[in-house]
């Protein structure tokens, strides 16, 4: 869902047709899930479902905790609450200064990735990209900054293009390939 609540914010940013968004990722979701149908069974048929043990329990995670949750409901998690909205708060103040200061070097996604493993594995390119932003920034100014923006997302969309280009190679040919979410 987040995933398209982004793709109608891109659309209306762009000022398209929000009817043809709408058509297109009710297509593209059909057709994901006519893949999904037709590739997935005979993988788990000939590797079987053992191999697929980190899908399997995330739904098996998920069934029994909202299973759970249904059958013994618990009171809200105060604690809980006040630490998602204390995190949220801070990545809004994390945003509202970057807005107010360009120079200002903490991002709020940099906030939210840092609690989680992606730092471990992607340190090098997280420290070279600020490095480079810092630079284009101190001499080539906000003007700079904004035209080197375009060709940082490409990188991004150029790994993810590639890394989905080796995936359906592997499982054209059948051979492991090169993952690129892999540590």
């Amino acid at each position: 869902m987040p995933v398209q609540l982004e793709g109608f914010k891109v659309s209306q940013t762009l000022r398209l047709e929000h009817r043809r968004m709408f058509l297109a990722l009710i297509l593209s979701s059909a057709f994901t899930l006519l893949c999904v149908f037709v590739i997935y069974p005979p993988l788990m048929y000939r590797h079987g479902a053992a191999l697929a043990a980190e899908l399997n329990w995330t739904g098996w995670y998920t069934y029994n905790t909202l299973a759970g949750w249904l059958q013994s409901p618990r009171p809200p998690d105060q604690a809980g609450i006040a630490a998602f909205a204390g995190g949220g708060a801070f990545a809004l103040l994390l945003a509202l200064i970057r807005t107010r200061y360009v120079w200002f070097p903490f991002h709020p996604m940099g906030y939210a990735l840092g609690i989680g493993n992606t730092v471990e594995r992607w340190w090098f390119a997280l420290l070279l990209c600020s490095f480079l932003k810092g630079v284009i920034v101190h001499y080539g100014g906000i003007r700079s900054y904004r035209q080197a923006l375009p060709f940082f997302m490409g990188l991004v969309l150029g790994q993810y293009v590639v890394s989905c280009i080796w995936s359906i190679i592997a499982v054209v040919w059948d051979t492991p390939m090169y993952w690129s979410w892999q540590g």
